[in-house]
């Protein structure tokens, strides 16, 4: 997993009612995907799953805020990580 424990990450999907969003929370240790606007499927391409898992990796191992500098660095690591 994720954690580097044996145990996955889960994901939670049509969160919300037309959330144009997804994110990693780390209450649940999982990614929440929203369904959009309009959409009929939830946002989960490969990139945005790969970009909310990325967030889970920085949680467990580099301890990055997420505000400021540090809470760039962390979004600019997903983004790289996710693609």
């Amino acid at each position: 997993g994720i954690k580097n424990n044996g145990v996955g990450a889960y994901s939670r999907v049509h969160y919300g009612n037309s959330y144009v969003n997804a994110f990693w929370d780390d209450s649940c240790f999982c990614m929440t995907y929203g369904d959009g606007s309009g959409n009929a499927k939830p946002l989960t391409a490969i990139d945005v799953a790969g970009h909310e898992m990325s967030h889970g990796v920085t949680s467990a191992t580099a301890n990055l805020t997420y505000s400021g500098e540090s809470g760039g660095l962390n979004e600019a690591t997903s983004d790289i990580f996710g693609t």
